[in-house]
């Protein structure tokens, strides 16, 4: 005789019980005296009677209908992961020493790293392979996810697992550090908004539809929170050395983006702004990068200036907001200092082509410590300890979205220390979280409702040294210029600034920050970049050890006047153009374009003592109300003047496929990675505004990146495409080969 059907048995194993129930209420019923006790006694009874009868007709309609195949798969765990994320963790964190509350220590829940919208985002889903007997045995694991906005009616195309087929293993079985171990799917960037709800149902890939070989369907609410997009300034370096006989031309946009690769990977951000880009020229001897190692006078500052002599203008010149990183990618093989990166304040210097130091440099800026592996200095006190593992270790299992590399904590440190193969830890990633730039903030220019929204104010822009013995040496001269406060971080020191009237009161004070996470009070020097709101009245700069004066300079009483020889006034102005100016007494000076009648400006030229300048407006970006501005400080009060709005020509984006490279070929159902851009001087397309697409397959994806792994076989056209900025399309192309599996 067959075996009953579970569910069968489950109604005849009720119907037994009740009846052995009712058999003992009867026999106690003959027993009864009471009139109250037989009334309850036959209560019960005849409800046993009635539920025993509606059961058995129950049984009899289960065991008439089909027999369901018992399938051995079964979904034990999803793991929905954009980096890095908490779940089975082979290890837990325990607090380090010292006083750390914003630690996150312990097992976490699982999944509970905050997922980014806009972000490529992976589903691991876990199979548990059962060993039942009355089931069908399981061959190869496939599956389907269907996804759709919460409330919405309509869903997204169904995905397919990129990695299937897989072996089919027990769960206690299944490595998380074996990236096939799991089925695994990626969903589009797009497509992570919101609530989104989501289903998975695997099945052995040799029987689709079959119920024996079919799970039943996990279904999910997958919550994607918003973060805004990693804003860069960026200034690519040219460098020139004749004692050294080199002359290294910039890195590129392509370089950029390459190296930017890991940190979109790393960092909780749907991308990266290219808010303004320029070349500069450098032209010392690049054995130090470090803001004391290049002082006037040393080799490193050659006749162009230091690398921060480039950036420090730049921050104050144009006034972008405390969100936005100046960063200096600079050439490698000409660097010769020993360090591959450096950042203080809002600047930051990295070799091109290197991710991790790029990723490491920018999170110095968001206020991020070392994490203590390689001696670094100034190691992060507060970093987790997990378990037996290395120090600095990620603790958790990272995955590469792109590549499906999975990162194992017991050999992978967190890319603020400075030890090899790196990648992000839930610490560092979720405090990353709670950068300036990662959310709307009112420290953000334009992030917040219109009447809370950070207005710029005048700012006085101060350089200078201090010394081990509290000497002060300042490196005049400083400017006032309209912009934003930038965020403030780092090591508190006992000193201050403060802006004094004639008469001795003060107007403005700000203590003093170490921003430099490379050095310390205790070391020789000390070099510090600040800024104050200025004050029309201000007499004189202090510098204090807490109360006490260790130097001061005093404020010149008038602003040098400037008159500006710029005659474009309502002309169209093209090609290279000689600019010039006067000033009664000699100054320093600071030329700067707008394109947007002021609105906004961009540094042009810094901290030169030349009265005249050749600009190529052909390089610069158009519009109908551009501007040049001039301004000039002998000490500290800056004069300015400014031209008539003029006209010059808009430039249009051009987009740039960086991967897959030319004439690529790939096995059919191999992941292949999309990746480009589009810029002109005007600045970057959004990522909304670039779409990739195949003459074969059709559309494939939007934004700067995709991933796909359904190309058919077939020669195919891969074409970027985005608006060009002038209501026109622009578009790019490369050939990709998909050949079939079996030729691999």
């Amino acid at each position: 005789m067959d075996p009953m059907p579970p569910e069968c048995q489950q109604i005849a194993n009720d119907i037994q019980d009740d009846k052995a129930e009712r058999a003992d209420l009867q026999a106690e019923l003959k027993f009864a005296t009471s009139g109250s006790q037989k009334a309850s006694l036959g209560t019960h009874i005849q409800a046993l009677t009635k539920r025993i009868a509606k059961n058995e007709a129950a049984l009899d309609r289960c065991m008439s209908e089909p027999v369901s195949p018992v399938s051995n798969l079964a979904i034990a765990g999803i793991e929905s992961t954009q980096a890095i994320q908490f779940f089975r963790p082979p290890v837990s964190a325990a607090p380090p020493f010292g006083s750390c509350p914003a630690n996150r220590l312990g097992v976490q829940p699982e999944n509970d790293i905050k997922l980014v919208a806009g972000k490529t985002t992976i589903l691991r889903v876990y199979v548990d392979t059962t060993a039942d007997p009355a089931a069908p045995m399981v061959s190869q694991l496939s599956g389907v996810l269907e996804t759709r906005p919460v409330g919405s009616s309509t869903g997204h195309l169904p995905l397919t697992p990129y990695n299937a087929p897989v072996a089919p293993r027990l769960s206690a079985a299944i490595d998380r550090k074996i990236a096939n171990h799991t089925l695994n799917f990626r969903m589009p960037p797009e497509r992570c908004q919101g609530a989104l709800e989501a289903k998975v149902t695997v099945f052995d890939s040799a029987h689709p539809g079959e119920t024996a070989f079919t799970s039943k369907t996990d279904t999910r609410t997958l919550q994607f929170a918003d973060f805004g997009r990693l804003e860069i300034r960026l200034v690519r370096i040219r460098y020139q050395n004749a004692d050294r006989g080199m002359d290294i031309p910039a890195p590129t946009l392509a370089d950029f983006w390459t190296t930017a690769q890991y940190v979109l990977k790393t960092y909780p951000t749907p991308g990266i702004s290219i808010i303004r880009d320029s070349e500069a020229l450098y032209d010392g001897d690049f054995t130090d990068i470090s803001p004391g190692g290049n002082t006037p006078g040393s080799g490193n500052w050659g006749t162009t200036g230091s690398l921060y002599h480039i950036l420090n203008p730049l921050v104050a010149t144009e006034g972008l907001g405390p969100c936005v990183y100046y960063l200096a990618l600079i050439p490698g093989q000409a660097n010769q200092s020993g360090n591959s990166g450096w950042a203080v304040g809002q600047t930051a210097i990295a070799n091109a082509l290197e991710g991790p130091t790029l990723a490491q440099e920018l999170a110095h800026l968001c206020g991020r410590s070392h994490s203590p592996c390689g001696n670094p200095p100034g190691p992060d006190p507060c970093y987790p300890i997990y378990g037996s593992s290395p120090s600095a270790s990620i603790g958790e299992i990272g995955f590469d979205y792109v590549t499906s590399q999975v990162f194992d904590p017991a050999n992978t440190r967190d890319f603020m220390s400075y030890c090899s193969s790196t990648w992000v830890s839930p610490y560092t990633y979720e405090a990353l979280m709670r950068c300036c730039w990662s959310a709307p903030s009112p420290r953000r220019a334009g992030a917040s409702p219109p009447e809370f929204e950070l207005k710029p104010i005048e700012l006085l822009h101060l350089h200078f040294t201090k010394f081990r013995d509290d000497t002060i040496v300042p490196r005049l001269p400083s400017f006032h210029i309209e912009g934003f406060a930038p965020e403030v971080s780092g090591q508190s020191t006992p000193y201050f600034v403060e802006l004094h009237n004639n008469e001795g009161r003060i107007l403005e004070a700000k203590r003093l920050y170490n921003e430099d996470f490379h050095t310390s009070l205790d070391d020789a020097y000390v070099d510090f970049s600040i800024v104050l709101p200025w004050q029309a009245e201000a007499g004189r700069v202090v510098f204090k050890r807490e109360r006490q004066e260790i130097y001061s300079l005093d404020i010149e009483e008038t602003a040098p006047e400037v008159e500006l020889n710029a005659p474009y006034g309502g002309r169209t102005v093209t090609g290279q153009q000689a600019i010039s100016w006067t000033t009664e007494e000699p100054a320093t000076y600071i030329v700067r374009y707008s394109q947007d009648g002021g609105k906004t400006w961009r540094g042009v030229a810094t901290e030169i003592t030349d009265n005249e300048l050749t600009l190529d407006f052909d390089d610069l970006p158009g519009g109908g109300t551009c501007m040049i501005q001039v301004l000039a400080s002998a000490g500290f009060r800056t004069g300015k003047a400014t031209s008539d709005a003029f006209t010059v020509a808009r430039k249009p984006r051009e987009p740039s496929i960086i991967a897959p490279g030319k004439e690529a070929s790939v096995v059919q159902g191999e992941s292949v990675h999309l990746f480009g851009f589009a810029h002109s001087s005007e600045g970057s397309a959004e990522p909304e505004a670039l779409t990739w697409s195949s003459n074969i397959d059709g559309f494939l994806g939007s934004g700067a990146e995709a991933v796909v792994h359904t190309l058919s076989v077939a020669r195919h056209r891969i074409t970027l495409s985005t608006d060009d900025g002038r209501g026109d399309e622009a578009s790019t192309s490369v050939n990709l080969t998909v050949r079939p599996r079996e030729y691999q």
